[in-house]
C-alpha cells in the first residue's frame, strides 16, 4: 500500500466521494479545492498543479500547496522543469531531483509524479503532484494518481463540451431571432 492518509473502507469511500465531486461539478474552478482535499486523503502530496495547454504553451490553470512548504509557497517547486517531460512522453512519469551531498532541507528534495490530461487522444494538459523529502511514489500511489488524473481530465472535457453546447445554443437563438425579424419585415 502507498503512503495514503486513508485505507480500507475509508479509501473506497474517498474514491467514491472524489468521483461524486467530479460528476456533480457545475463550475470547474469552484470544485478544484474540494478535489484537492479529497485527493490528499488518497495520496500524500505537498503541491498539486494542473497545467493546461494554451496557444502551444503549458500554463498553470490551478495550483495548491497543502503540505510541506505551504508557508513558502512562492519559493518552492511547482514542477515547471518536469511538465514538458510528462507532456512529451504522454504517459505517467515519475522523477526525483538529484541532490548533491547531504541536504537537510526537505523542500529541496522534490519527488514528482505527473500524467497527461487527455480529451480522447489529444493531450490538453498535465497534472502534477509534488512530494517534498519523499518517500517515492509507490505502485499503489501511481494507480491512485492515474485515477485522479483521468477523472480531472473527464471534468475538464465535460467543461469544454458544456461551453461548446452553450455557444451552439446561443448561435441557434441568434439565427431564430434573425429569421423572426426577416419574417416580420417581409
Amino acid at each position: 500500500m502507498g503512503d495514503r492518509t486513508v485505507s480500507g473502507k475509508a479509501y473506497i469511500e474517498t474514491l467514491f466521494e472524489f468521483n461524486k465531486l467530479i460528476s456533480h461539478a457545475e463550475d470547474v474552478s469552484v470544485v478544484f479545492p474540494d478535489l484537492v482535499e479529497q485527493a490528499r486523503k488518497l495520496i500524500v502530496f505537498d503541491n498539486f498543479v494542473i497545467y493546461l495547454e494554451e496557444k502551444g504553451e503549458l500554463r498553470p490553470a490551478f495550483a495548491r500547496s497543502v503540505g510541506r512548504g505551504r508557508s513558502k509557497e512562492a519559493d518552492i517547486a511547482w514542477g515547471e522543469s518536469f511538465i514538458e517531460k510528462v507532456f512529451e512522453s504522454n504517459k505517467l512519469t515519475i522523477h526525483q531531483d538529484v541532490v548533491q551531498g547531504t541536504n537537510d532541507d526537505r523542500l529541496k528534495i522534490p519527488y514528482y509524479i505527473g500524467s497527461p490530461l487527455r480529451h480522447g487522444k489529444t493531450t490538453v494538459g498535465v497534472l502534477i503532484m509534488i512530494r517534498f523529502g519523499g518517500p517515492e511514489f509507490k505502485s499503489q500511489d501511481q494507480q491512485t494518481f492515474t485515477f485522479i488524473a483521468d477523472h480531472i481530465a473527464q471534468l475538464l472535457e465535460r467543461d469544454v463540451l458544456v461551453s461548446t453546447i452553450a455557444q451552439i445554443e446561443g448561435s441557434q437563438r441568434m439565427w431564430a431571432m434573425q429569421e423572426n425579424f426577416v419574417a416580420t419585415v417581409s
